[in-house]
């Protein structure tokens, strides 16, 4: 882990104490009979399938991986694929495997904050730390030791796509550290994507050449 400057400590610890999500309106919770519901719609015997939610703000551990175990019981694999809105377009995923839920007693927020405050700032900060450009994205659950996959739309004009890496980034203590096997990659969209195991904030950036 390396930390930032004192100076910039000072300036992040001022700003980046609470929130690490900005929820945006309309943000549900996932019940277990919802997650079940679309489960049930979606599983197929022998085939990996995908659930689709949208701005949901709570989850239950226990309730996620009770949903994934019972779909595989049928011999089934169902994924949770869930998405940030921004009016009616998507800008952010996170996919997440309930067979892999370490902490079921978590309850779970899958929101990702592209635009907020803290966001800017963050940014800003490490753009003038590292004198490059980043892109952040914020997540509002802890590292969860379990790896899930994240894609966000986030500006990396200024980057060259084929050489990005990742960075997981801990407000509270002000560490950063490289996420290792991020495997970032763009898509004709302009998702960036990659996979960890770290809650915080992901900061996206061009390798050093």
């Amino acid at each position: 882990m390396k930390k930032l400057t004192k100076t910039f400590a000072i300036l992040l610890v001022l700003v980046l104490t609470t929130v690490l999500c900005a929820v945006p309106a309309f943000a549900y919770t996932a019940s277990y009979d919802l997650l079940s519901k679309k489960a049930d719609e979606v599983a197929s015997p022998w085939s990996i399938s995908y659930a689709n939610f949208y701005n949901i703000d709570s989850t239950k551990g226990e309730d996620m991986l009770n949903v994934g175990n019972n779909t595989y019981e049928y011999g089934g694999k169902v994924m949770f694929s869930f998405s940030t809105l921004k009016g009616r377009n998507a800008v952010g995923r996170i996919i997440v495997n309930p067979l892999l839920i370490k902490n079921k007693e978590l309850t779970y927020n899958w929101m990702l904050d592209l635009e907020s405050e803290n966001i800017a700032n963050v940014k800003q900060k490490f753009e003038k730390f590292w004198e490059k450009d980043v892109a952040v994205i914020g997540t509002a659950y802890p590292d969860t030791g379990m790896v899930v996959v994240i894609s966000a739309r986030v500006d990396i004009s200024g980057m060259n796509k084929d050489n990005l890496v990742a960075y997981s980034y801990n407000a509270e203590n002000n560490t950063y550290a490289l996420i290792n096997k991020a495997n970032c990659t763009v898509d004709d969209m302009g998702f960036v994507s990659l996979q960890t195991t770290k809650g915080g904030y992901i900061i996206i950036t061009e390798a050093a050449k």
